[in-house]
Parts: structure tokens; C-alpha cells; sequence
């Protein structure tokens, strides 16, 4: 294995790294560009599905990611060495995760819901995430349980086993390969950002964030 290639390959302390990062930038914004409250407040003239259907399509069709990508040689800095794309992607995702979960009544500050949004873009459901860590319950208990009763220590435990999650699921689409093919900007607006698995994304994640005010 090469430098370049341990440099880049995948760890779970990489991961939360990133997660932690990622859903930093999602909160406050990336330089030069809006954060998800003022993204969701483009959407408060509609109704709130109605709302939550414009921007799934408008995410998954951002030509926009280009310019990210780009500045992350640049003034944005990684907390850990990943491949562009990866961090790109994982952007645009919990980005869009975020904005649903906003947009359904969730506060976005608290650990219960980063880690339901940590769950949703490696494509788990909440019940999968606990099971993982060896808690067994029901789908609405396990909303109710991260929501009010896992203390931070469990919490922890459900984030790394998310992580591990990650890894695999890049593992099996081939994401860490994707930008040895081609050059990254044209790589990635071409077939890095995977629409279909976005798309699949925010269907979860309509399905774990249920309307608060509902």
C-alpha cells in the first residue's frame, strides 16, 4: 500500500472527524456560502411537504457542489485526509438531511438529532443503529429512546458503530476509488455525486423525521 493510499483510506476516527466537521459547516455555513437556516427560509412560502419535495430535487441536482469541491484545496481545510469526493457528498447529504429534519420540527443543536442525521446518510434507520450497539427495541421506541433517554455515553457507541456503517457502504459503491478514474471537479459533477442514492437518502430520511408538529 502506498502513502497516498494509507493517506486516504477510510478509519472510524477519520469518519466522526468528518461527521463532526461536515455537520459544523451544515450548521453555520461554509465561507461564501449560506447556512441550512437561511437555505430552509428559501422554502417558508410553501407548504412544508411541498417545501421539503423542492429542495430533495434542487440537492440532488446542485451543480453548485463544484465549487466546493474546488475550495477544498484552497481556504476550506479537511479535519482528516479523505478523498474530495467522499467529503463532498457527505456534505450535500447531511446538508439535505438537515433541511428535512429542520423543516419537520427538529432542533438541529441537539446530539439526539445530529445522530439521527449521522445515521440517515449512511443509509440506516435509527432501529438499525441502536441494534448495532446491542439495544433491541421497536422503530418508534428507538425515536423516542435517542430523543429523551440515551445518555452520551450510548450515544457515543451508536455514532461509532455509524462510522463502521460508512465505511462499508463506501466499501460497497466504490466511493474511495471514484476519484482515481477521473479528474476530480469533472469526476465528481459526472459520477461521484451519486443522484439515485441521494435521492434514496431523502426518502429515509422523510421516513425517520416525522412531523413534530403532526
Amino acid at each position: 500500500m502506498t502513502d497516498q493510499k494509507k493517506g486516504t483510506e477510510l478509519t472510524p476516527s477519520k469518519v466522526q472527524q468528518l461527521m463532526d466537521w461536515t455537520y459544523e459547516k451544515v450548521i453555520n455555513g461554509l465561507p461564501g456560502t449560506r447556512n441550512i437556516y437561511q437555505i430552509v427560509d428559501d422554502y417558508s412560502t410553501k407548504d412544508k411537504e411541498s417545501a421539503i419535495r423542492s429542495l430533495v430535487n434542487v440537492q440532488s441536482l446542485k451543480t453548485s457542489l463544484a465549487g466546493f469541491v474546488t475550495g477544498l484545496g484552497g481556504m476550506i481545510t479537511l479535519p482528516v485526509a479523505v478523498p474530495a469526493d467522499i467529503a463532498s457528498s457527505m456534505y450535500v447529504n447531511m446538508r439535505m438531511v438537515g433541511a428535512i429534519a429542520l423543516l419537520r420540527g427538529y432542533d438541529l443543536k441537539t446530539d439526539q438529532v445530529r445522530t439521527m442525521i449521522f445515521a440517515t446518510i449512511t443509509g440506516e434507520t435509527l432501529k438499525d443503529a441502536i441494534k448495532s450497539i446491542g439495544i433491541k427495541t421497536g422503530e418508534k421506541m428507538a425515536k423516542e429512546a435517542i430523543e429523551k433517554h440515551l445518555t452520551r455515553d450510548v450515544i457515543k457507541k451508536i455514532n461509532e458503530a455509524i462510522c463502521k456503517r460508512f465505511i462499508t457502504r463506501s466499501g460497497e459503491k466504490g466511493i474511495i476509488n471514484a476519484t482515481k478514474a477521473v479528474p476530480i471537479v469533472g469526476g465528481f459533477i459526472s459520477g461521484a455525486f451519486d443522484f439515485a442514492g441521494t435521492r434514496a437518502i431523502a426518502k429515509l430520511a422523510k421516513a425517520q423525521f416525522t412531523d413534530k408538529s403532526a
